[in-house]
């Protein structure tokens, strides 16, 4: 038996750029976008569960002269860009990483925050000349559902 699956509509409180440096001066913000909350019943027990879906975006900003290179209008294919990492496991400092905060129609306050997890930088480039990077990153969520108060005896 399949379980009802529930959208909830919702508002969004906030959706920052979280914002990292990363070795050789170059910046990458990086931002989440949510599209769908969706909720079910949890089987054996009271608690729903609770599932997003949503948009990535990540950009790399503030590139150094002497990271750039020759502009280039191609597109890489995933294959291509792996083939030519220069460095697999590039360093980066925090600047900025906020939480996403959403209010969802049942009552219950979302927070996601998305964080990078690897960063490998390519030798190819983009039509800015900057380097092509791959990124790949985690959402860690909190759900906190609405407070539903008992009535104790008196």
């Amino acid at each position: 038996m399949t379980l009802p699956v529930t959208e909830l509509d919702y508002e969004v409180i906030r959706e920052p750029w979280n914002r990292y440096e990363l070795d050789g001066g170059a910046h990458l913000k990086l931002r989440y976008i949510l599209i769908q909350i969706t909720k079910k019943p949890e089987v054996g027990g009271p608690t729903p569960g609770y599932n997003v879906k949503g948009q990535h975006i990540a950009e790399i900003c503030r590139v150094p002269l002497d990271q750039k290179g020759p502009p280039s209008d191609r597109e890489y294919s995933p294959q291509e860009l792996e083939e030519n990492v220069v460095d697999d496991d590039v360093k980066f400092s925090t600047l900025n990483e906020e939480w996403n905060e959403y209010f969802a129609e049942d009552g219950t306050r979302i927070r996601l925050k998305i964080m990078p997890v690897s960063i490998k930088k390519s030798s190819l480039t983009n039509k800015e000349g900057d380097p092509i990077y791959n990124i790949q990153f985690t959402l860690v969520p909190q759900i906190k559902p609405p407070k539903i108060f008992k009535r104790t005896p008196p």
